[in-house]
């Protein structure tokens, strides 16, 4: 059934999204979705709230939306066409908590347009990308292929379909547009590197109408290089990396570089693995160690332990075999794809013996991959003239390339996106569109703290945090404490990470992109290095090598990290790694790496003042101006999006205490009672099976054997707890409340009448 909770001119539903979607999760691994999961779905209403701007200021009429469908990682992305801002973006991830999801938007459409509380009457031109294929044919033969049942009918519940006139752009060019219009200069080079890019099809094909705008269509400079310059028949190409020069709003073509399809589109991911790009080539060497292609973050974190102690381990990798030739400013790389089939140990992480070969192979693919990119930008910088650049495409995710081109390829200023990746491109398409024959192009770049903020997602506000404090699967095993004011939450959770607590940090709108940066956080000191082990082991359950990063206050930056003259506020978006100082290693080891390097994030008042204030206080108390910040999820889970998410996981790892808001949210007793319960018992195992889950290559009857596994260590871990609250006191009423009594006597744990003892004399309904 559904819980409704009413309001004055308001019905607010408990969220069930979460029940339902990871349900629709285990079936829809092997094709079924159950029908019920539809029904609760399309019945799901939830409030609208303001996003983005004040309640005096909502947004125009002319309203843009920009998509990236049907493809990993779909997101949306909500501007204005009157003011050429940027309201709203959100993955689809978030919503539906399974990472880097795909397909249809639907449902994150109807999401995005609620949080805004605008209408599917005010939306007035959506702009989409699918790299993949067109959206538009695909999407005229939907109803038929539902019909047939080749597609689920979930696929057609979308709120603004065949209502809003739609059009499409390339892929490329979504990218360029994610930077174009946000970036703070007028004018520069804009670089694309990905895996793989739009299809050459789409560019040359004559059927090709306005309702598709790809580079083609865009003036090119006298010397524009394109390779190859003549294309073999009957073979597939696709972008691989694409460079543009812009002047305001207005693109130009310098240099683009196809790569042929190598395998059938109907393999793995289209076959992109076995294309000659860079940043496939970069997905191939994950694949091999890990499994995915998606997990390029672990390779970068893995490759600077071949300078440190690591690298004693046997490793029969050939260091002096390129893994591929040729130069990207000349056209003619190469992969080596001998070398890569020959490699051994495909996939095997779990086995101690590989490790040594793949930190090698980590550390190989990493420092070739950056000393091409930095050539060719040098390159791109002194043929082009251009004193600015602009970085984007799944490559600027790299934070050490990023650092390396920051410091070393020449350029002035240097501008990636918080959401270089995938999901940026919802936010290209939106844009574009929201310039696309607008006054507002005619105007000089509008980039800056205001327009370029990450913190794009919905705003859930006091009623939302509310009802999820509320819950009644939540409330009986929480304590929350409701701060006065904000200057009490702050000095509450500054002495918590200072006595060793890890918490969780909910705060405002969701940041939109792969990095948690201030509002959906697991903080941490970073003077204790035992964090790092409590971080990856127990809570995150990952990787023992995985790094974490610093969010330190921007004007004392330099005082702790080498920037080599670079402005204060020179990693806003956790875009870059730079050298700890020599002398700061040993004050805040919790976020140096082996190599001595950290990804940090700069943090100015003007865009997060709550924590900025926060760092602040830390450091008045403890003399360190930065606090160890990582995402605030656990492994195979995107970031918490709502508060409920937040508080489920916090109550199913082992964080020390939430700040939600202006609450301090901690575990009642008997949950931390369990705690050894929990990490001696069921603990090991249950990590051990996210591994082999997360690690793929099972054959379908050991995947379910697996989950069923799961289900029953936690099923144990829920049996203990309830004998727990029976054993731990069973005289104290504010022990055992209401809810657990219900609960006890439902699975015949004690005596019914002494449950009807608590229940008569807890009036109050203690803990509910």
């Amino acid at each position: 059934g559904v819980c409704k909770h009413s309001i004055p001119d308001r019905t607010v539903l408990v969220d069930l999204y979460t029940f339902v979607q990871r349900i629709d999760h285990e079936w829809d691994m092997f094709g079924f979705v159950p029908s019920f999961a539809f029904v609760l779905g399309a019945n799901v209403r939830r409030r609208k709230v303001v996003c983005g701007f004040s309640a005096e200021e909502p947004p125009g009429k002319n309203i843009v939306l920009g998509l990236n469908e049907y493809s990993h990682d779909a997101s949306v992305a909500v501007a204005d066409a009157s003011t050429g801002r940027l309201l709203f973006a959100a993955s689809k991830e978030r919503i539906t908590r399974r990472k880097h999801d795909a397909g249809e938007t639907g449902e994150l459409v109807a999401h995005a347009l609620e949080s805004l509380g605008l209408e599917a009457e005010d939306v007035k031109l959506v702009v989409t990308n699918n790299h993949h294929f067109r959206v538009l044919p695909f999407e005229k033969r939907l109803p038929f292929a539902v019909g047939i049942g080749a597609y689920p009918p979930s696929v057609l519940q979308d709120p603004i379909r065949g209502k809003v006139e739609k059009m499409e752009i390339s892929h490329h060019l979504a990218h360029a547009w994610s930077v174009l219009p946000l970036c703070p200069f007028d004018e520069g080079l804009i670089v694309v590197m990905d895996g793989m890019g739009e299809h050459i099809r789409e560019f040359t094909s004559r059927k090709r109408t306005g309702e598709y705008v790809c580079d083609y269509q865009l003036p090119k400079l006298d010397d524009f290089m394109e390779f190859p310059a003549e294309k073999e028949p009957f073979v597939g190409y696709r972008e691989a990396e694409s460079v543009y020069l812009f002047d305001k709003m207005n693109l130009s073509r310098v240099y683009k570089r196809w790569t042929a399809e190598n395998s059938p589109p109907e393999l793995y991911n289209h076959g992109f693995e076995n294309m000659e790009s860079l940043g496939a080539l970069y997905s191939r060497v994950s694949s091999h160690i890990f499994g995915d292609w998606n997990t390029c973050g672990k390779v970068m974190g893995l490759a600077p332990y071949a300078d440190g102690e690591i690298a004693d381990l046997d490793s029969s990798f050939d260091e002096n075999r390129e893994l591929f030739t040729g130069q990207l400013i000349t056209g003619d790389i190469q992969i080596d794809f001998e070398a890569l089939d020959q490699l051994s140990a495909v996939n095997d992480w779990s086995n101690e013996e590989n490790r040594g070969f793949y930190i090698h192979l980590a550390h190989k693919v990493q420092q070739e991959v950056e000393d091409e990119v930095l050539s060719f930008l040098k390159e791109l910088r002194v043929r082009t003239g251009a004193k600015n650049l602009c970085f984007a495409g799944g490559v600027a995710l790299n934070s050490t390339i990023n650092g390396a081109i920051i410091r070393e390829a020449g350029f002035e200023k240097v501008y990636i996106p918080p959401y270089p990746g995938d999901d940026g491109i919802s936010v290209g398409c939106a844009m574009y569109g929201a310039f696309r024959g607008s006054e507002v192009a005619l105007s000089s770049s509008s980039g800056n703290s205001a327009t370029s903020s990450p913190y794009l997602g919905k705003l859930y506000n006091e009623l939302d945090i509310q009802y999820a404090l509320e819950d009644p699967e939540i409330a009986p095993y929480i304590v929350v404490e409701e701060a006065e004011n904000e200057d009490v939450i702050l000095e509450k959770a500054v002495r918590a990470l200072e006595d060793g607590r890890i918490l969780g940090w909910y705060q405002g709108p969701s940041e939109h992109g792969p990095r948690a940066l201030g509002n959906r956080s697991l903080l941490a000191d970073p003077r204790d290095p035992a964090n790092v082990t409590r971080l990856n082991r127990d809570i995150k359950r990952r990787e023992s090598f995985r790094p974490f990063a610093p969010s330190v206050l921007a004007d004392r930056a330099n005082e702790i990290f080498e920037l080599d003259g670079l402005t204060d506020n020179a990693s806003p978006f956790m875009s870059l790694t730079a050298n700890v100082r020599e002398h700061m290693r040993e004050v805040v080891p919790a976020v140096t790496h082996v190599d001595g390097t950290a990804r940090l994030q700069t943090v100015r008042k003007a865009d997060n003042e709550k924590y900025y204030r926060l760092i602040q206080l830390f450091e008045e108390r403890t003399s360190v101006p930065l606090v160890l910040n990582t995402s605030f999820n656990v492994a195979g889970e995107p970031i918490v999006e709502s508060p409920t998410d937040a508080l489920r996981t916090f109550l199913q790892s082992p964080i020390d205490g939430l700040v939600i808001d202006n609450s301090f949210v901690r575990k009642r007793a008997v949950i931390n009672g369990l705690e050894e319960v929990w990490s001696v018992h069921i603990s090991a195992s249950i990590i051990e099976i996210e591994q082999r889950l997360m690690y793929g290559g099972l054959e379908s009857e050991v995947y379910v054997s697996l989950l069923d596994r799961k289900v029953q260590l936690l099923s144990e871990f829920e049996l203990e707890l309830v004998r727990y609250l029976w054993e731990e006191d069973p005289e104290d009423e504010d022990e055992i409340t209401v809810a657990e009594c219900r609960q006890l006597m439902s699975m015949e744990e004690v005596p019914s009448d002494d449950c009807d003892r608590a229940l008569l004399s807890s009036t109050s309904a203690k803990g509910i």
